[in-house]
């Protein structure tokens, strides 16, 4: 599955096929176009759960600013490091795209839910998406900023196996082959 734009300032789990020591990638995205994805891993192994409550401090702080969804990469990293360099050292990570296997949104973070497309919330992966629900950091940081991704939001775009119905002709004169079958076939 290609992963296809990820947004600035949003958080997502994702499945990285080339990964090292963190199974857990819940990523906050600085910047996600071009070959590699430039990220904070808020699920970092190295980070306990002090530093993952200032992370998500800071991004509930920077997602109560209204012209935060206008801020690049670079200045939030900046931010970050500004405040939180011991953190930003443990969990700053960057992610090779091809790897990226699966992703699915689970918070909107700095952005508003008007600012993804139907496309873009069709490309979630249930999996992660159920799993990610279930994880006590990412309760918390729905809890406290507010901005969590709800099931009813995307639930529709799923996928979802469909029932197909075949059907066929009789022949009434009884004779052998029907109207469906190729000519040269017997």
């Amino acid at each position: 599955m290609a992963v296809g734009l990820l947004s600035v300032g949003s958080i997502y789990s994702i499945w990285y096929s080339n990964w090292k020591t963190n199974t857990r990638n819940y990523v906050f995205i600085l910047y996600g176009g071009g070959p590699k994805v430039h990220s904070i891993n808020i699920g970092a192994k190295q980070l306990n759960i002090i530093d993952r409550a200032k992370i998500v401090r800071v991004i509930v702080k920077l997602a109560k600013i209204k012209s935060s969804t206008k801020y690049t990469g670079v200045l939030l990293y900046k931010i970050f490091k500004q405040y939180l360099p011991k953190e930003i050292k443990k969990c700053y990570r960057t992610y090779h795209k091809v790897f990226i296997t699966q992703a699915s949104l689970i918070n909107y973070g700095l952005n508003s839910p008007e600012d993804f497309t139907q496309l873009e919330l069709s490309m979630q992966d249930k999996q992660l998406y159920e799993k990610a629900r279930r994880d006590f950091l990412i309760k918390m940081l729905n809890l406290y900023s507010g901005r969590g991704v709800k099931k009813a939001a995307i639930e529709n775009t799923f996928a979802t196996p469909i029932e197909t119905t075949t059907k066929t002709t009789e022949n009434p004169e009884g004779s052998e082959g029907g109207e469906n079958e190729p000519d040269g076939y017997y």
